[in-house]
């Protein structure tokens, strides 16, 4: 079964993705923001980590920064998010991101697609 941590402030987003990824058939986890997600993700190994970039107490790009997806190869990290500003983009694709995504024009079965790509790109 594969797994996928959601970091997201919005509290019906966050619930709607874990819906849809638990019908799935994925082992789901959520934190609100950042630091929870940061002690979530060293506390075990997931497959995905899909992240929010604009949140409380640690945004997206610090939690690219504090948690260095290069040196997580295990574990994918997509970014999901509204902020499109191509200097947040460079950023976190060269700290190793693997998918930058607008989510306010992305449905969530295309949601569920990229994750899957992702997954399947080994």
């Amino acid at each position: 079964m594969k797994s996928i941590l959601i970091i997201e402030d919005h509290i019906g987003l966050r619930e709607a993705y874990q819906l849809l990824f638990i019908k799935e058939g994925f082992k789901v986890t959520t934190a609100k923001d950042g630091a929870e997600g940061l002690e979530l993700a060293g506390a075990s190994n997931y497959d995905i980590i899909l992240l929010d970039m604009l949140m409380p107490y640690m945004d997206g790009p610090e939690f690219i920064r504090t948690y260095k997806p290069l040196e997580h190869p295990k574990t994918k990290v997509i970014v999901f998010s509204n902020m499109q500003s191509e200097e947040y983009i460079k950023q976190a694709m060269e700290l190793g991101v693997k998918k930058y995504l607008t989510k306010s024009i992305m449905p969530p079965k295309d949601m569920l697609k990229a994750v899957n790509a992702v997954l399947n790109d080994d």
